[in-house]
């Protein structure tokens, strides 16, 4: 189900009503939604979201997103997107796109165990507080 960065563009514009379902993205719509779609993933990035991407220069190319994180990343698109335009963004996009961005900053964390040896170990015993 992989996906091109013009097909990412391509459906945050249709959301917007920016596009009907039979239009494609106008060259300047691509250039300005791939130049958004960058500033975004370098965003997500910098929040720790990261998601395997790279800048793009080709809206041809096939965006370097894994397949389950593709809706995430369109939706989020979206809104970044509305305010490129300065469209008010359908409350319905805005509370996915939320939605979204939350399981994709989930899905970024790294779980790791701790070394808690070099902690202090207290006076308590297993009987409790205050010591016999």
């Amino acid at each position: 189900m992989s996906a091109t960065n013009l097909d990412l563009i391509t459906s945050a514009l249709r959301k917007l009503n920016v596009l009907d379902e039979n239009e494609s993205p106008s060259a300047e719509q691509g250039i300005q939604g791939l130049a958004a779609l960058n500033d975004m993933m370098a965003d997500m990035a910098k929040d720790g979201i990261r998601l395997g991407w790279y800048p793009q220069t080709d809206l041809s190319a096939t965006a370097p997103v894994a397949d389950e994180n593709i809706r995430g990343v369109k939706y989020c698109l979206t809104v970044e997107l509305g305010g490129e335009y300065d469209i008010t963004v359908p409350d319905y996009v805005l509370v996915t796109a939320s939605n979204a961005y939350a399981r994709l900053a989930k899905g970024a964390q790294r779980y790791f165990e701790s070394d808690l040896t070099g902690l202090p170990q207290g006076d308590a015993g297993w009987w409790g507080w205050p010591p016999p």
